[in-house]
């Protein structure tokens, strides 16, 4: 049986008090919240920043971790404190990797 960290813990209150309050999960444990629109339209909500950018690689620094994105003709649309939009040809994105989906 595996023992829950103290983080895990807490972000299983964090939901219930989320749930219990009509309030998205994410916007209390600070997790992402990655939406992908055909394959065209990336909208990553609640990040921590740009770590690199560039045509063909995005690098999104989360609260859970690194989020890469890699593609063709990638660029920012949007980008402000607490959310990012991507456009272009989005052909792979991965957690915990570097861009172009090498861990």
């Amino acid at each position: 049986m595996r023992v829950k960290s103290k983080k895990d813990r807490l972000n299983g209150v964090m939901a219930a008090v989320a749930e219990a309050i009509d309030v998205p999960r994410e916007v209390l444990v600070n997790e992402p919240e990655v939406c992908l629109q055909g394959q065209s339209v990336l909208t990553v909500t609640n990040h921590a920043g740009v770590g690199a950018y560039s045509e063909s690689a995005l690098w999104v620094r989360t609260a859970v971790g690194p989020l890469s994105v890699w593609g063709k003709g990638l660029f920012i649309e949007r980008f402000s404190r607490e959310t990012l939009v991507v456009r272009g040809q989005v052909e792979g994105l991965q957690f915990g990797a570097l861009p172009g989906g090498e861990k």
